[in-house]
This record gives C-alpha cells, structure tokens and sequence, in this order.
C-alpha cells in the first residue's frame, strides 16, 4: 500500500513562513512604497506610487507609526481603500496627512484583492479570479469582454510576476522532526474501515505531492532514515520558483463547476489563460500523479491543505479514486479551537459519492494536529547561541 501526502500552504505556515496571500499583498505594497522613495515613482502592472519622505512628516507624531511599513500596516486593519488609496490624504484619527503618498491602481482586479484584504478576512486570489472571469462571461453583447478578459489576464500576470518575488525571500527557519515521522512512518490499517487488516505496514512508496512553491517540504527528505527503503518522492505539482522546466502554476482547477462549461463554449480567446489544466500539460508531474494513484492502493494524508475548490478538479480524482481507502487530516489547533470540522467540509465538496466520504475520512480520534514550529523560541535559542559566541574565554 502506499501514502499521497497532500502538502499545502498550512505545512509552510506551521514553519513560521508569511505565505498566505493577505501577507504577500501587505509585502508587495510594504516593497512598492519603499521603493517609491522621496518623491520618487515606482509603477509596475497593478499600481503607481509617489511617496514624500514619509517618516520625517510622521515621526514622533503617533505612536507606532514612524516607518513606511508602520503606514502599511495601519491601513491593513483600517482598510486599504479607505485610508490610503483615495488620494485624498491619509487619515490618522483626526488628522489628514497629505499630500504623502498619491497612489493610481491600474487594476481593477488588484483594487478588488485590496478592498477585501484586512485582518478579518483572508484573501482568495485564485477564487477572485474565477469569479471575476464569471463576471465577464455573463456581460455578453453588454460590455467589451475581449478588453476586461485581457486586463483581468495583465492583473493577473502582474500578481504572479510580484508572487515570485515575495516568495523567493522567504526562508524557512527550523524544521519540526515531527514531519519526518509523519513521511516515514507506518500506515495503521487498521484505522480505514474500506480495509480489513488489523496491522500496521511501512508504505510501499510515499508520494508528497508538493502544491506549494517553496522548498520547505525538500528539506526533511535528506533527513529520512534509509531513503531508499521508504521510497519518498516529492511531485511539486504546482511547479518551483525560477526553474523553466517546471514552471509556477497558478490559477484555478475547478472543471466540474456548472459554469466551467459555458466558459468552454465561449468563443472569446483567454478565458483558460489561468485555468490550472492547461498549465499541466507542460511537465510531466500530473501524468506521474496518475501512474501513483493507479499502481496501488493508497492512503492520503493532509498535511496543511485547505483543499478548497481552486484544487477542485485534481482533489476529486484522488478522493474518489478507487485505489483511495481513507484520508488522514493533519489539522492546525490552538487555544481558541481548531479546523477540523472545516477541513471535513472542504473535503466534502470533492465528492458525489457522500457514502464514499464518510467511509474514506477518519474520524477526528484517529487525525492528529499538525505540528508547529515556535518561531520565536527558535530565533531566541540563535540569539543566546549568537550572545555565547561572542563571549571570549577567560
């Protein structure tokens, strides 16, 4: 038997990394505005910025607010559209600042991720844009489809190219053993009640198929006790960053939506630009996820995936395959509760057969959290590390 780990966004967030799209936008603009200088322009595909010396006309005026990045931040839990992008001034309490920053969106698709990016609300890009395509297929004869279908396309470029960017400086800090065991453990068979036995076995092979761009999954494979015996491969189906031959897949992937077929009869050009299918055929990666899942009977295990509808295509082939006999949900918990129950329900969307999914997913007793790094008590361990070092020997 073998084991598919799903790894998503979740498995890098567990490792302290900034990876959800709320934080890339709040880094992008951080990077846009600090860029713009004094007096200076910075523009690209989504927006222009002309920033005047910020810190010098605010600082020592409100408290915690004496940066670019404070700024950011401050409209990032009073609304961006509010309290910076109206040219109008900044708005600090009382007090108007302007004329400090001018700003022109030249996206209405990125003017949308902003309205909707705040401390209470995650940002979807991928969902967004589907439903933005959506928008622009029901106009018909009432609006230039071809023009919106190319500058939604340009926006959603643009966003990509400033992905790459965000990503390619993150590192990871730590790493959580925890995951090694996960990828080389035993199977409990014991736990799926679409299988018999009563034993635990090591999986013929284990697949982590990798949805997300980051490295931070490659790392624990060179810690894996005999490699060759564990047989763990990695598919980074949605590509890795800067490499030509597996390039970045981002998009959406959800082909079973009832209005998926009317984008198909529509005989304008560019609606698929950004649907996650037509990207597949480019590499190999999907073809070998099929010869996985077809060679053996497998367990799934999800390891930080929201498994939301823009995997919606790929997710429903893995989980009502017949070769899948149950599906293992590493979760994320806290003090104030966890994401179990949501999970289950995400999951649920990838089903007709709801007796199938009811069999296939283990109940909450046998899923476990998945593990967290402590970020901050990791960087204090290198400080006291950095501090004894420097501490010359008497």
């Amino acid at each position: 038997m073998n084991r598919l780990v799903l790894v998503g966004n979740g498995f890098d967030l567990a490792h302290g990394m900034p990876t959800r799209y709320n934080d890339f936008l709040l880094g992008y603009l951080k990077r846009a505005f600090n860029s713009s200088g004094q007096g200076s322009l910075y523009q690209d595909r989504l927006m222009m910025v002309t920033s005047h010396d910020f810190q010098s006309q605010v600082s020592g005026l409100f408290e915690g607010l004496n940066t670019t990045d404070d700024l950011i931040e401050h409209c990032y839990k009073n609304g961006f559209l509010n309290a910076l992008m109206n040219n109008k001034g900044i708005q600090i309490g009382s007090i108007t600042i302007k004329p400090l920053i001018q700003v022109y969106i030249r996206s209405d698709f990125f003017r949308i991720l902003l309205s909707k990016c705040n401390v209470n609300n995650w940002v979807e890009i991928e969902n967004e844009y589907y439903l933005q395509l959506k928008r622009i297929l029901k106009l018909g004869n009432k609006g230039n489809v071809p023009k919106e279908l190319e500058e939604l396309n340009t926006s959603m470029h643009g966003i990509i190219e400033a992905l790459k960017v965000y990503l390619s400086e993150l590192d990871c800090v730590g790493k959580n053993m925890d995951f090694t065991k996960i990828f080389e453990g035993d199977i409990v068979l014991d736990e799926m009640p679409l299988l018999k036995q009563e034993f635990s076995i090591l999986p013929k092979e284990t697949l982590i198929l990798n949805f997300n761009y980051t490295s931070t999954v490659e790392r624990y494979i060179s810690d894996l006790k005999n490699v060759e015996l564990v047989k763990v491969k990695i598919n980074n189906i949605h590509g890795t960053l800067n490499d030509i031959g597996n390039p970045m897949i981002f998009g959406f992937g959800d082909e079973i939506d009832e209005d998926y077929q009317l984008l198909e009869k529509a005989k304008t050009k560019g609606f698929f630009k950004y649907i996650k299918s037509f990207w597949y055929f480019r590499t190999e990666n999907y073809h070998n996820l099929i010869r996985f899942i077809e060679s053996e009977e497998f367990q799934v295990v999800v390891l930080g995936h929201s498994c939301g509808l823009s995997d919606r295509t790929m997710l429903n082939l893995i989980f009502e395959h017949k070769n899948c006999k149950g599906i293992k949900i590493y979760y994320y918990a806290n003090e104030q509760g966890d994401n179990f129950n949501e999970l289950t329900e995400e999951i649920s969307r990838h089903f007709s057969n709801k007796a199938a999914l009811r069999a296939k997913v283990l109940p909450k007793p046998l899923c476990v959290p998945m593990p967290q790094i402590n970020v901050k008590q990791l960087e204090g361990a290198n400080i006291e590390l950095e501090a004894a070092d420097e501490i010359e020997p008497s």
